[in-house]
């Protein structure tokens, strides 16, 4: 994890400027009068405590030397990990603040399209594959859209555990997000199983838990199929809702 995570702090930073500049610029505009800005951060601090106890200690890891590999330009604003990891949950508060009064309202929507063997078969030239396809309509700013990566992440091959017992092998997965984010939203592993997140505002959260995009990460890592992934999205303590859609290309359901 450590390794990882250097190496995003020195190839990408574990959080882009622009995207950062243009998520303040954002803060802003949703909530023009200054004390409401200083209620809601305050109230967000406050309320990321006790993240760090919903994160796996791998993914803290990683993100630690991620934050701890570059020069952060922005460290008075809090310190470099802590707010590097409450950056991990933002879809989750951002979420949570969609019907706020407070809060000049934007449209928040995202599209996924899934098209099925039986279906994509026939079009012209249709080969029968399971497609899916996903846009990202998060108005967040312009970095949001332009400041995408491809990251291939490569995990340790299992091996003999200290008590003796086989360790299971991570699976390798790629993800497209940003530079810097040890989470998914969109990704796919080797063993073909796929996955993307849109936002599904309920009535039914918790106080604090995993964020999202670490519970996606945790399905690409180690999910072999759909039954895989459903187990680790039951046993997530994640505190909001979302439309989580998992395809297996394998069986093309």
């Amino acid at each position: 994890p450590a390794e990882r995570g250097r190496a995003v702090g020195l190839l990408a930073s574990p959080l882009d400027y622009r995207i950062e500049t243009e998520m303040l610029d954002q803060l802003d505009a949703f909530l023009p009068e200054e004390w409401s800005r200083y209620l809601l951060l305050r109230a967000v601090g406050i309320n990321m405590v006790g993240l760090q106890r919903y994160v796996p200690e791998e993914y803290r890891e990683e993100i630690y030397a991620s934050a701890q590999a570059y020069a952060d330009p922005r460290a008075y604003l809090a310190p470099t990990y802590a707010r590097i990891l409450a950056y991990h949950a933002l879809h989750d508060i951002s979420q949570r603040l969609i019907d706020n009064p407070l809060i000049a309202q934007n449209a928040f929507a995202c599209t996924g399209v899934v098209s099925l063997p039986a279906y994509s078969g026939s079009f012209s030239g249709g080969d029968g594959h399971l497609y899916l396809a996903r846009d990202f309509d998060f108005e967040g700013g312009e970095s949001f859209g332009r400041q995408k990566s491809i990251t291939y992440v490569l995990p340790p091959r299992g091996g003999e555990g200290a008590g003796g017992e086989r360790e299971e092998a991570s699976i390798p997965f790629a993800h497209v997000a940003w530079p810097g984010l040890a989470g998914c939203v969109t990704g796919m592993n080797r063993e073909k199983i796929a996955l993307f997140l849109n936002a599904a505002a309920t009535k039914d959260f918790r106080r604090i838990g995993t964020p999202t995009i670490l519970m996606a990460r945790e399905i690409l890592e180690q999910a072999r199929s759909i039954e895989d992934a459903e187990r680790i999205i039951r046993g997530t303590p994640v505190f909001v809702s979302d439309i989580i859609v998992v395809a297996d290309g394998k069986t093309g359901r």
